[in-house]
C-alpha cells in the first residue's frame, strides 16, 4: 500500500503542476521542459481536457450562431410584415401615390410647359410679322393693281389712239374714191377699161354729167363674178373736185336704183351697218359723207341731229349684238347723203 500511495503521489504532482500551468504558462512550459519524461506520461490526459473543453466552447459558439440567425430571419420577416398594408391602407397608398405623381408631373411638365409657352410666343410673333408683312405686300399688290389699271387704261388708250389715225389715215387714202352700185353690163373677167366706159356712159346718160376718160385713174368690179349679179364698181378719180361734181348728182342717180357711196374702210363700213341696223328705234338715218359717219337719231318722234360719230362711239355701236335673221328687213345699200 505504501509503494501504491508513493507511486500516486507523482501523478497528483503532476496534475496539479498541469493545473498550475494551465493557469500560468510559463510554468507548464518548464515543467516541460525540465521533465521530459513524465510529460510523455501526463500529455495524454492534458488532451482530452482540453478537446473537451473546445468541444463545449464550439457546441456553445454553435448554439449562439444558431440563435443569432434565428434572430436575424425573425427581424427580416418582422420586417416584411411591417411593410405589409391591409386593405383598409389602399386608399391611403393611392392618395400618397397621386400625391407623389402630380408632384413628379408639375416638376416634369413644368420645364416642357416653358418651352412649349416660349415656342408659342415666338410662333405669335412670327405669325404677327407675317401678318404685317402680308398687309405690307397687299398694299404693294393694291397700288401695283392700281398702275396696271393706269397703264391698261394709258395701252388702251394708246390702242385707240392708233386704231383711230390708223382708220383714219387709210380712209385718207381712199378719199378720191366711190363706190356705185346698180350699175348693168356686168361680165366675167371684165376689164378695167370697160368698166370706165360702163360708168362714164351710165352718169352721162342718168345725169347728163360729162366725165372724160382722164379723169378716171382706174374702175373695176369688186367680188367674184355671179350670172345675173350686178357687182358693185369702186371708182377712184384722178382728182377729189371731180368726185365731189358727181357726188351732186348722187339723189338723180337714185332716181334710176343707182347708188353712189364713199369708199369706207372696212371699220367705218361695219360702224355704219350697226348704226343703221342695231337700234332702228332710236336711229332716224345714218350716211357718211368725205369719209365722215353722219346720223339723226329720234327721239320721242323728234328728229335729233345730224351728229358726227366721233371714233370713241365705235365700240359702243360696234358692242351691240346685230338683230336675229328672221326680224331684219334686207340690208339697204349703202345712200350718199
Amino acid at each position: 500500500m505504501s509503494d501504491d500511495s508513493s507511486k500516486k503521489r507523482p501523478a497528483s504532482a503532476s496534475l496539479s503542476d498541469l493545473d498550475t500551468s494551465g493557469a500560468n504558462g510559463q510554468t507548464l512550459k518548464s515543467t516541460e521542459t525540465s521533465t521530459p519524461a513524465k510529460e510523455s506520461n501526463l500529455f495524454p490526459v492534458f488532451s482530452e481536457a482540453k478537446q473537451g473543453e473546445k468541444g463545449k466552447k464550439a457546441k456553445l459558439e454553435d448554439e449562439t450562431t444558431g440563435s443569432t440567425g434565428i434572430e436575424k430571419q425573425l427581424a427580416q420577416i418582422n420586417g416584411k410584415l411591417s411593410n405589409m398594408l391591409t386593405k383598409n391602407d389602399t386608399s391611403f397608398l393611392k392618395n400618397i401615390i397621386k400625391d407623389t405623381i402630380l408632384e413628379f408631373k408639375d416638376e416634369l411638365l413644368k420645364p416642357l410647359i416653358e418651352i412649349l409657352e416660349s415656342d408659342v410666343m415666338d410662333q405669335a410673333k412670327e405669325l404677327e410679322n407675317l401678318k404685317k408683312e402680308l398687309a405690307n405686300k397687299d398694299t404693294v399688290i393694291e397700288n401695283l393693281n392700281v398702275n396696271n389699271k393706269r397703264l391698261e387704261d394709258r395701252v388702251r388708250s394708246d390702242e385707240d389712239y392708233v386704231d383711230k389715225v390708223t382708220n383714219e389715215l387709210e380712209q385718207y387714202g381712199r378719199r378720191n374714191n366711190v363706190r356705185i352700185s346698180g350699175i348693168d353690163g356686168d361680165a366675167n373677167r371684165q376689164s378695167s377699161e370697160t368698166t370706165t366706159e360702163l360708168v362714164i356712159n351710165t352718169i352721162k346718160q342718168k345725169t347728163g354729167l360729162n366725165i372724160g376718160v382722164h379723169e378716171i385713174d382706174v374702175a373695176h368690179r369688186l367680188g367674184k363674178y355671179r350670172q345675173g349679179k350686178q357687182r358693185p364698181i369702186i371708182v377712184k378719180f384722178v382728182r377729189r373736185q371731180t368726185k365731189m361734181h358727181v357726188f351732186k348728182h348722187a339723189k338723180q342717180l337714185r332716181q334710176s336704183a343707182i347708188y353712189i357711196n364713199d369708199d369706207l374702210t372696212k371699220t367705218n363700213q361695219e360702224v355704219l351697218s350697226s348704226v343703221r341696223l342695231k337700234d332702228r328705234d332710236s336711229v332716224k338715218k345714218a350716211w357718211s359723207y368725205e369719209g365722215k359717219l353722219h346720223v339723226v337719231y329720234n327721239q320721242n318722234g323728234h328728229e335729233d341731229g345730224p351728229h358726227e360719230l366721233q371714233f370713241k362711239q365705235y365700240h359702243y355701236w360696234l358692242n351691240l349684238p346685230w338683230p336675229a335673221r328672221n326680224s331684219a328687213p334686207a340690208t339697204r345699200p349703202t345712200e350718199a347723203r
